[in-house]
């Protein structure tokens, strides 16, 4: 398993599984089932561990999962997963990449995002400075909606460059100093006010 959560979300996969089997379904029964699912290194870890146990043991499901989880996961790793979230930002992704970035480490974060205004506030800090700028007054509900808010102001961002580079004359000019349009779209914070509900991404007269 590529990431030691996915151990977690196989357990519940397992899990849910149960209500197929015959019933009643004993606590062993349940451990037999899991293990008939094993593959790979998986499976070799549990032939290890069956074979040092007393030959009349019988595994319960419990025992099972929880000798499962701390072979899987160990805590030195979970402590490395928790720092690549802390110091996570941008830098060169996309908005859409960096919110994948986050998406993934997110659930190894613990009490430092187990809210959503926490996990807002966590999204807010990786962003490049361009696109954290606390002065639009739109207030955001939710993290998803945060997300959607950064994407759109990069698009309005990178539209506006675009339509420059393609007004921008060919060569050197003596013709007189022209008005240009400035993009003006800024990620609101968490807690400012709800006066207003739409994204302030609109193009403001700037002298060049």
């Amino acid at each position: 398993m590529d990431e030691p959560l996915d151990v977690d979300a196989w357990i519940r996969t397992i899990e849910s599984n149960f209500s197929l089997l015959v019933v009643p379904c004993s606590e062993a029964n349940k451990a037999r089932f899991a293990v008939q699912q094993l593959r790979g290194t998986a499976r070799l870890w549990w032939d290890h561990y069956k074979a040092m146990l007393p030959a009349d043991h019988i595994v319960t499901w419990d025992e099972f999962k929880n000798a499962f989880r701390g072979h899987h996961i160990p805590e030195g790793l979970m402590d490395r997963k928790l720092n690549e979230f802390l110091i996570l930002t941008q830098g060169t992704r996309t908005v859409l990449q960096y919110a994948q970035a986050f998406n993934n480490l997110y659930q190894y974060a613990g009490y430092h995002a187990d809210t959503d205004a926490k996990k807002c506030d966590r999204f807010r800090r990786g962003l490049s400075t361009k696109l954290k700028d606390r002065r639009n007054p739109i207030r955001v509900d939710s993290y998803n909606e945060l997300v959607n808010l950064a994407i759109t102001q990069k698009d309005c961002i990178m539209a506006h460059r675009a339509e420059k580079k393609r007004k921008a004359p060919a060569g050197p000019s003596s013709a007189p100093p022209q008005v240009s349009l400035s993009a003006e779209c800024y990620i609101p914070s968490f807690s400012e006010s709800p006066s207003a509900r739409a994204l302030d991404c609109q193009a403001s007269p700037a002298r060049e």
